[in-house]
């Protein structure tokens, strides 16, 4: 048996008699009276709730919204008010009724203000709510802090890194740093990020990515892999920068230079040191089948994460689970493979991506 959530209506028009009778001359307790008798007149009750809805927006009596059938139905009705009056309490009557994550989502976006979304009660839309700072027209990338999990605060970050590369050095997650970094365009935003990589090893290679002959100072910068940073710079900025290597002309390192220098091979092949080539492999990557000539495991991903900038469902490569979610967050409304849709959280979620992967079939 079907049970209305409504307020009963012979007990509603008995409030609406009694209030006229009090005071028949009131003409908003008339109209509410008369919204009452003509709504319910309706035989269907999907009539009644678009009889009851358009009266509530009509009148701005949000009071009514009660009346619709459905919980999620009032809630909605409830939260329309918070969009046209920028109004949190319906935000806040709306969700105790029924949760509308939406509603504190686009009072948020309205209002300029990310604290909104932190009223959301399920995590992940509270945290997409923040994301969306990250990208939108209300861009504040100062905004992913206040997400509720270290991976959606990465995930916010990368985001903002469109913006402002300098997001990246706020990754949490070396990996995800990495990836963030990749992808940056601003060189003086990107080496302040390899500041922030714990490793020395894995923050030496993040400056020699990046050194050149107009950038030298990078190499300064490097710990235990100084040499292989110059002899980076020289293969592109010319031999005179092996100078910085070696105690004289007769040094071995510096001799090393000279001879890659001179060479200025125009591939990753002439690379002799494995993980340098490969990261060379990874930073000059233009065709993804490079991505299968990498053996490390984590850089190959990176790899793929970073090819999927031209085809989402290589995402689909990215061995590491985790990895895989998030380049699929990032890369699932490009997708024309509907098995990326599962890497994505939620059931509504994934809908919505398979039906952008229809499209893009098209």
């Amino acid at each position: 048996m079907r049970v209305e959530h409504r307020i009963p209506s012979l007990l509603l028009a008995l409030v609406f008699s009694t209030s006229c009778s009090s005071k028949a001359g009131n003409p908003v307790t008339l109209r509410k009276a008369s919204t009452v008798a003509k709504c319910e007149q309706a035989s269907k009750s999907w009539e009644r709730d678009r009889c009851y809805r358009a009266e509530a927006k009509a009148t701005g009596n949000r009071g009514l919204c009660l009346q619709l059938n459905e919980p999620w139905l009032q809630a909605s009705c409830v939260a329309d008010f918070a969009d046209a009056q920028h109004d949190i309490s319906a935000c806040e009557q709306a969700s105790a009724i029924y949760p509308v994550p939406d509603c504190f989502k686009g009072l948020a976006q309205a209002m300029h203000d990310p604290q909104l979304c932190l009223r959301i009660a399920n995590v992940e839309d509270s945290d997409a709510c923040i994301q969306g700072f990250a990208i939108g027209s209300t861009y504040d990338a100062r905004a992913c802090a206040l997400a509720r999990t270290a991976k959606a605060r990465d995930l916010c970050r990368s985001q903002a890194a469109t913006h402002d590369a300098a997001s990246c050095a706020q990754v949490e997650n070396p990996a995800r740093r990495q990836t963030c970094l990749s992808r940056a365009t601003d060189p003086r935003a990107r080496a302040s990020a390899c500041a922030v990589i714990d490793d020395a090893g894995a923050r030496d290679v993040c400056y020699i990515n990046q050194a050149n002959a107009s950038n030298l100072s990078l190499c300064e910068r490097t710990t235990v892999r100084k040499n292989d940073c110059w002899v980076h710079a020289a293969v592109t900025g010319g031999p005179a920068i092996c100078e910085q290597i070696g105690a004289g002309a007769d040094s071995v390192a510096r001799s090393r230079c000279l001879t890659r220098s001179l060479e200025r091979p125009l591939s990753c092949v002439g690379i002799t040191d494995p993980i340098v080539q490969q990261e060379c492999l990874l930073r000059t990557a233009k065709d993804p089948h490079v991505c299968e000539t990498i053996n490390d495991a984590e850089l190959a991903d990176i790899c793929w994460a970073t090819m999927s900038d031209m085809n989402a469902d290589l995402c689909l490569r990215i061995k590491q689970p985790e990895y895989r979610r998030d380049c699929a967050h990032q890369a699932w409304p490009r997708a024309k493979d509907v098995r990326l849709c599962a890497e994505l959280p939620g059931a509504q979620l994934q809908s919505v991506c398979s039906a952008r992967v229809g499209l893009n079939k098209r």
